[in-house]
């Protein structure tokens, strides 16, 4: 009798991994992903399959930087290709490389030393556009313990490519001019233009456990805990490194093992208040990427490749919410989210390059996002399934080294 239950359990996840479509991811900022617990559906406990979809939207999306001196650092915001810095300087492109290579010699009709800040230098602008689709699983078993697949498919353009120099009066060699970034993008093997990219995110695969422990208290009901274990397999696309900012849609081939706690505690009037603590351990791989040959230059304009691995930071994405819930199948939440990534490391595979000022690149140092969420959502109590739609608002108001949007989007589950 076990044996014949454990192969059913078995056969239900297979088919319940086999039915997420291979999603479409987008890249890593603070769009939605499936397993988040704001977008993953919470079953009626006397549903064994729950199926959902969801579509996100960015309305407005901008670029947060981090601008530090010796005595203080302050956080501003800019446009998504300023993220890192404000200026992109074209001139430092080229130092590093060797006098014999083909950038070398470029370099020698430059007088690098004499950079003025201005000539050569660069502002670029540009518009990300990002659609996020959002597909799940849920299969309970015994146990109060719930097996789950997620996968987003994201599709992301960025248009509207401006690189604006900051010219000025003073004399400088007349080999530079707004066709510099034309002989980068040769030199370099690179495309510094608009791009649309789509494909599949990465495959969370999920075990989740819940209990509730009721409480004969005044003013508090009932009291809540979730835990939770993934494991995130890389189905994501990768990032492009010829590309202007064609960023990963996962973790750029590498695996990655999530845990996670929540904590409800349920108060009367159909109040509940929730804290949600997410920690994803990323595992590093060995690409061929871009990297810095010289401390001056900037993250746009590397014009140097080598085989690096990369050595992922680790992720604390934290949730807090208010939310009615139950009330004639109405439900209405505002949350809180926090995300931290600590700063990524490479390990360079090649001689000729110093590590110290490889891994100085703005790009790999820790980043954050803050964002509050609006939801409303109904269910509908039926006799054979529960069908539920709900929609939610993103609002982003802060972070460091991150593109953030303010989002909107929708979702439509089903448990039977």
């Amino acid at each position: 009798m076990i044996q014949k239950m454990v192969k059913q359990y078995l056969i239900a996840l297979i088919l319940l991994v086999s039915w997420v479509p291979a999603a479409l991811s987008l890249i890593p900022y603070n769009m939605f992903e499936p397993y988040d617990v704001l977008i993953k559906p919470q079953r009626p406990a006397w549903r064994m399959f729950d199926f959902f979809v969801g579509y996100e939207g960015a309305v407005h999306t901008r670029g947060f930087m981090d601008d530090c001196d010796l005595t203080s650092c302050e956080h501003t915001k800019g446009n998504v290709l300023q993220l890192w810095q404000k200026e992109q300087n074209a001139l430092a492109a080229f130092k590093g490389f060797s006098p014999e290579s083909a950038i070398g010699q470029q370099a020698q009709l430059f007088n690098l030393n004499d950079d003025n800040l201005t000539h050569g230098h660069y502002i670029p602008c540009g518009t990300l556009h990002a659609q996020n689709l959002m597909f799940g699983a849920q299969f309970r078993i015994p146990h109060n313990i719930t097996l789950a697949a997620y996968i987003p498919y994201r599709i992301a353009s960025l248009t509207n490519v401006q690189w604006r120099q900051d010219p000025n009066d003073v004399v400088f060699e007349s080999s530079i001019s707004p066709d510099l970034i034309t002989t980068i993008e040769q030199l370099g093997h690179m495309n510094l233009r608009g791009w649309k990219r789509h494909g599949p995110g990465d495959l969370m695969l999920q075990a989740e456990y819940y209990f509730h422990r009721p409480q004969a208290k005044p003013y508090l009901r009932n009291v809540g805990i979730e835990l939770r274990g993934g494991l995130l397999i890389p189905t994501g696309l990768q990032e492009d490194s010829n590309k202007l900012a064609a960023f990963s849609f996962g973790n750029d081939g590498g695996a990655g093992i999530l845990a996670a706690f929540r904590l409800e505690l349920w108060f009367v009037h159909y109040l509940r208040f929730a804290i949600d603590a997410e920690l994803l351990h990323m595992f590093g791989n060995k690409h061929c990427r871009r990297v810095k040959t010289d401390a001056d230059q900037t993250d746009l304009l590397l014009l140097a490749k080598a085989p690096a691995f990369k050595e992922p930071g680790f992720r604390q994405h934290y949730t807090l919410w208010l939310d009615t819930i139950g009330w004639h199948g109405f439900t209405a939440r505002v949350a809180y989210q926090y995300t931290r990534n600590n700063e990524d490391k490479y390990f360079i595979c090649a001689e000729g390059f110093n590590p110290v000022i490889v891994n100085n690149a703005e790009s790999l140092q820790d980043w954050t996002a803050h964002q509050l969420v609006f939801s409303t959502g109904y269910t509908w109590y039926c006799e054979r399934f529960t069908p539920t739609l709900s929609v939610f608002g993103k609002y982003a108001f802060n972070g460091k080294r991150s593109i953030l949007a303010d989002t909107v989007g929708l979702t439509f589950g089903v448990a039977f």
